[in-house]
């Protein structure tokens, strides 16, 4: 398996590789800032651009001749990034395409970045093996989640508050978001990475990691649950009974004890210190219950892809396709002259679709769709770049999910949390590089399932 004719990644390399990709959550700027993107998005951009794609760089380069070896994770991963980059030389050439929208830089270039970290984790498990490379993944994970849901549970104990509370611009920072600054941010993350956990109960090579990983499942539920976010649960719920179906040895008492102990904590937690954090449907769209403008963006997506199904519209997709439709869909009051006026501000494409409502009485509010992005990732993929991209992307994930299910069960249920995570939420670039990384690790077991049947036995016996 360790046949090569290039000198290999260096262990060096390698552990930098994933330090950097479970550190990138973490990663912010504690200042003052008038902007929340300052201190959450910019420094982990600045992370990936400066630390992860140098060094995914460097793993693809020293195993570039195993690609032969993942045909059909290649292939797919290659048909994806071709398209993209077609439709933003070809199509939409405008900087946003490429660097993506101001407050979320997942552009074209971010892309080429996330599927450059999916060849090297298909390479990586290549050329260090099934055993190794899931010790590597278990004992990164393991600490990088206890690290990242001590900042969302040190905000529920109300032990720290929440930076840039001053700002004003961007993705504005909740409670229970931790360093990843948004509490939905935070239970996507949670519940990317506590499948793998949950896994790696049977997997861990020593005593001391069992103990470190059964407190991370232990947090990582406890933030997952804290998150308050509808989309993460039902994200994390999937994917471990997912992962009990495929690997029915984690029905025990270990998985059972841990995962009520977390849920036991945020009950506890929320019941004496955060109460009345989201109402359900007590307080309108924006509660537990409502739909925070999904059903409106959702709606406008569709209508756009229909309108431009094969080259999308570049980013901003999602305010470019709002430009184009009319008051009465957008804001349902205009149709009520007799109690409303609504005026349209006039502005560009490139930017929020801004309205005044005013009442029979003269009194006027603002309305701004300031979300760019639609919220269900893959209507965004197709709204952006079309529905050809919407097709590879869709095929990455379930070839991924389906393919590593029996071999790397953890792996599997880790991208069922994510795929279903995306139904809901866009792809954020604050941990989406650690979703790609398991995709590429997935999609090695896809092609290579048979290299790994050998070692299957060990897998059962507990050793891994």
């Amino acid at each position: 398996m360790k046949n090569f004719n290039q000198r290999p990644a260096s262990t060096l390399t390698i552990n930098l590789f994933l330090f950097s990709l479970l550190a990138l959550p973490l990663i912010i700027n504690p200042t003052i800032s008038l902007s929340y993107d300052t201190i959450y998005l910019n420094p982990k951009v600045y992370w990936i651009y400066l630390v992860i794609l140098p060094v995914s760089a460097s793993i693809l380069f020293y195993n570039r001749k195993e690609i032969t070896k993942y045909p059909v994770g290649f292939y797919i991963i290659a048909a994806f990034l071709v398209w993209i980059l077609i439709n933003g030389i070809f199509f939409h050439r405008e900087f946003a395409t490429w660097l993506g929208s101001k407050d979320r830089k997942d552009g074209i270039f971010m892309h080429i970045t996330y599927c450059i970290i999916a060849l090297g984790g298909m390479t990586l498990l290549m050329q260090e093996g099934k055993h190794k490379t899931m010790h590597l993944v278990v004992k990164y994970t393991t600490i990088g989640s206890i690290a990242l849901s001590l900042t969302n549970i040190l905000q529920q104990l109300n032990l720290i508050g929440i930076l840039g509370t001053e700002a004003y611009e961007g993705v504005i920072a909740t409670p229970f978001g931790g360093t990843l600054g948004h509490r939905g941010y935070m239970g996507g993350a949670a519940a990317l990475l506590l499948p793998v956990l949950i896994w790696s109960q049977v997997h861990s090579l020593s005593r001391r990691i069992k103990i470190l990983n059964a407190i991370a499942i232990v947090f990582t539920t406890w933030s997952l649950a804290g998150s308050w976010s509808r989309g993460p649960w039902l994200a994390g719920m999937v994917s471990v009974i997912w992962l009990l179906i495929l690997e029915k040895r984690l029905i025990n008492w270990r998985t059972i004890a841990t995962l009520l102990m977390g849920i036991l904590l945020f009950l506890l937690s929320s019941f004496l210190w955060n109460p009345n954090v989201r109402a359900f449907g007590k307080n309108g769209d924006a509660e537990i219950t409502g739909t925070n403008g999904r059903d409106k963006m959702w709606s406008s997506a569709v209508k756009g892809i229909l309108q431009q199904p094969l080259t999308g519209w570049g980013s901003p997709a999602l305010w470019r396709i709002m430009a184009t439709q009319n008051d009465a869909y957008l804001v349902p009051e205009s149709q009520d002259t007799e109690n409303w006026k609504v005026y349209r501000v006039p502005k560009g494409p490139d930017s929020a679709p801004s309205f005044v409502i005013e009442n029979k009485n003269g009194e006027r509010h603002g309305l701004d769709f300031t979300m760019n992005k639609t919220h269900n990732e893959f209507l965004d993929y197709a709204a952006t770049y079309g529905v050809p991209a919407l097709l590879l992307f869709a095929a990455i994930i379930g070839m991924s999910i389906w393919g590593s299910r029996n071999v790397m069960p953890g792996i599997s249920a880790s991208i069922v949390s994510y795929a279903i995570y995306l139904l809901t939420w866009p792809e954020i670039v604050r941990f989406a590089p650690i979703a790609w990384f398991l995709i590429g690790i997935a999609l090695a077991s896809y092609q290579n399932g048979s290299i790994f049947k050998a070692n299957r036995g060990y897998v059962q016996s507990g050793i891994l």
